[in-house]
């Protein structure tokens, strides 16, 4: 007799969410490093890789995003917190998306964004990013993960019973 096994390939996809999301935080950081350096003349060169390094982030950050989204099916999160950071995610892929197309030669042939102003919006999108990963950590961690009560606080006292416990905190720390 053959056993029937039925895969969950949505739910497998959306566990890898958590490794993927890194790879458009990894571009995005080094296309901005690029931008930055391309100011000084020894690095000018440098400028000519932002827009693949864009190219790339966009890709990883539409992956990201459909993985998340299968993720998220699960309904293991909080929906505020879910909500602002799907949002959030979105949002920053497409301004990413936005950013590439205006590096690239088609576009420029109709519209040029100063430097100055490019790199600004860059800096606006790592700030973004910023706030995106940190309303996925705060879904994966709880909301006092990285605040000023973590800062501040000496120890934690061990829970008095399971219901109390904290998974990573208690068991996996």
């Amino acid at each position: 007799m053959y056993k029937i096994v039925l895969l969950d390939i949505p739910g497998f996809l959306g566990h890898l969410h958590p490794l993927v999301v890194h790879l458009p935080i990894g571009f995005l950081l080094l296309a901005m490093m690029f931008d930055l350096l391309s100011y000084f003349s020894k690095y000018a060169y440098l400028k000519e890789a932002v827009s693949f390094t864009l190219f790339a982030s966009f890709i990883a950050a539409v992956t990201s995003c459909i993985f998340g989204y299968l993720l998220s099916l699960s309904g293991d999160y909080n929906d505020v917190v879910l909500g602002n950071h799907k949002f959030a995610g979105i949002i920053l892929t497409i301004i990413t998306s936005l950013l590439f197309i205006a590096t690239t030669k088609k576009a420029q042939s109709f519209f040029t964004i100063p430097a100055g102003l490019f790199s600004s919006l860059f800096a606006g999108v790592i700030v973004l990013m910023a706030y995106t990963g940190h309303q996925g950590g705060t879904l994966t961690h709880g909301s006092t993960y990285l605040s000023m009560e973590t800062l501040t606080q000496e120890h934690r006292k061990k829970p008095a019973n399971v219901e109390d416990a904290l998974i990573f905190e208690d068991v996996v720390h």
